[in-house]
């Protein structure tokens, strides 16, 4: 891990205490605790949070399977060769709009590319459609300018996601972008975020296509892609009953459980244990919200344990809802508002259900 990545991940974690704070105070306004991670882009570069499950590695999608993008070149158009490191020297013809956009080199900053993309991506073209496409297979190659081209690759993904019309092959793109190694991990992770965004887009076949790649991509421990899978996969089972919630709460409990899982994996798997319940998960969700020496992790399994408490089958809600009153009284300022948003989210359900039985 080189110095860019090593900041940019110690930048990720202190946003992402940040961010956990936020949604735990957003609970008088209904919030639950745990927010999906939205696959759109934001006005700066960010790297993704991202999880592990037991068919993983066996899975895998060959680059030259019915999963793969086609590209079905125009007659006599000339898709730019655009990466980090090179210039085209011709815009062809139908690709005005993107002349700008697919300029690389430093002449043109990542902002104003990425401004001209939102600006246009309402209604792409085929023909522009297929330049993104040619663009974002192509790895970034220049390690100073990975965070703008991210930026920029999101932006893409974002416009090729958000066409009325489900851009043929978009599916097979984003797998054949995660599974390609050589691509930079934020980038992998970007694509994987936004494989449920079109899961009920497409057909039967692509649909079992992106399942295999996100089970895969749950084996990816060591970074935060497995968590970004098992974020994706978490919300395509909660509509689409093709994504079998009993594994995916095996995988999340092994994930949480495991002190070798990464620390961005690690928070994600304890937000889905709780979301789904995983009874079995939850001493260890315990011990983490007192003794991990992450904070952020400690934030995380803190705010899981609210939900635990509100579980009507949960047999010991009552002790978990002596522990969060005592987690209210940590001398980190942090855990104490986790601690009490948990308290009153918990009192809230509690008044409501009294509510609901009264004569």
């Amino acid at each position: 891990m080189n110095r860019s990545q090593i900041l940019a991940t110690i930048g990720l974690l202190a946003v992402l205490a940040a961010a956990v704070l936020w949604m735990l105070q957003r609970e008088d306004a209904g919030s639950t605790g745990f927010n999906q991670q939205k696959a759109t882009a934001t006005t700066q570069p960010q790297a993704a949070i991202v999880s592990n499950h037991p068919m993983a590695g066996v899975l895998l999608i060959p680059n030259n399977s019915a999963m793969s993008p086609t590209l079905s070149k125009h007659p006599n158009q000339i898709l730019p060769t655009t990466t980090a490191n090179s210039k085209p020297n011709i815009t062809p013809a139908g690709l005005e709009r993107l002349r700008l956009i697919l300029t690389s080199g430093g002449s043109v900053g990542f902002a104003d590319r990425v401004s001209d993309i939102r600006s246009i991506q309402a209604g792409l073209t085929t023909s522009e459609i297929e330049a993104f496409t040619h663009y974002l297979q192509a790895p970034v190659r220049d390690s100073e300018r990975s965070d703008g081209e991210n930026w920029l690759r999101n932006t893409m993904l974002d416009a090729l996601v958000q066409q009325r019309t489900l851009v043929p092959g978009l599916a097979g793109s984003l797998v054949a972008i995660y599974q390609d190694t050589s691509q930079d991990p934020v980038m992998r992770d970007y694509a994987i975020q936004h494989m449920a965004p079109i899961y009920e887009r497409v057909g039967s076949e692509e649909q079992a296509g992106l399942r295999n790649a996100l089970w895969q991509a749950t084996g990816e421990a060591d970074s935060g892609i497995a968590g970004t899978a098992l974020l994706a996969l978490l919300t395509i089972s909660e509509t689409n009953p093709t994504v079998d919630q009993g594994g995916l709460a095996d995988t999340a409990f092994n994930l949480a459980a495991d002190g070798n899982t990464s620390e961005l994996t690690r928070i994600t798997a304890v937000q889905v244990c709780a979301r789904l319940g995983v009874q079995k998960a939850l001493p260890d969700i315990e011990r983490l919200s007192q003794q991990s020496p992450s904070m952020p992790l400690r934030i995380a399994a803190t705010a899981a344990l609210g939900d635990y408490a509100m579980m009507n089958n949960n047999p010991g809600s009552a002790d978990v809802e002596n522990l969060l009153t005592n987690l209210a009284q940590s001398s980190d300022s942090r855990q104490t508002v986790a601690a009490e948003a948990a308290l009153r989210r918990i009192a809230r359900a509690q008044s409501s259900l009294a509510r609901r039985t009264e004569p």
